[in-house]
């Protein structure tokens, strides 16, 4: 599908996909040649929802941009599962490091700014996932919903 149609279609800026194409958070397989309109697979207009998805939860993409490419990597690996709802779990904490007072042989915490971890999950493990990432911040996007969102319009060519 042209990427122009799929963005009018979707109600997606196509500035905005422009950008994440430009700072390494969105790879898509085919190259738009000079006179070629650029073209998406169905699973990159997954990837390109699901950025937007994120824009539109409030995250800023300038907060992402130095995770863009990590980002962009974990995109390409998004899928669903047969027998249950996907979701795109983004996750940000502190990273707690043990460590040990010099002086007096007292345990420390040292906690770092932390990092992000992208990953598909299945819904019935949400709870599992997220008690191990109480601290810091989480963020679902289900993926069964985007997808019916994109089939509606979707269109090959």
């Amino acid at each position: 599908m042209k990427l122009t149609d799929f963005c009018k279609d979707a109600d997606i800026p196509l500035h905005l996909v422009q950008q994440w194409i430009k700072r390494g958070a969105l790879k898509l397989s085919a190259q738009s040649g000079t006179g070629r309109a650029q073209t998406i697979t169905f699973k990159e207009g997954m990837a390109v929802a699901v950025l937007f998805e994120i824009s539109v939860g409030g995250v800023k993409f300038g907060v992402m941009s130095d995770l863009g490419v990590k980002l962009g990597e974990a995109l390409t690996r998004i899928h669903g599962y047969d027998d249950d709802d996907a979701y795109f779990l983004i996750s940000h904490g502190p990273i707690e490091i043990p460590i040990t007072e010099k002086e007096t042989g007292k345990p420390l915490v040292h906690s770092t700014s932390g990092r992000f971890k992208f990953r598909s999950v299945r819904s019935r493990s949400i709870p599992d996932e997220l008690r191990k990432r109480l601290r810091g911040m989480n963020i679902l996007i289900n993926l069964n919903e985007v997808e019916e969102r994109i089939k509606l319009f979707w269109r090959k060519q």
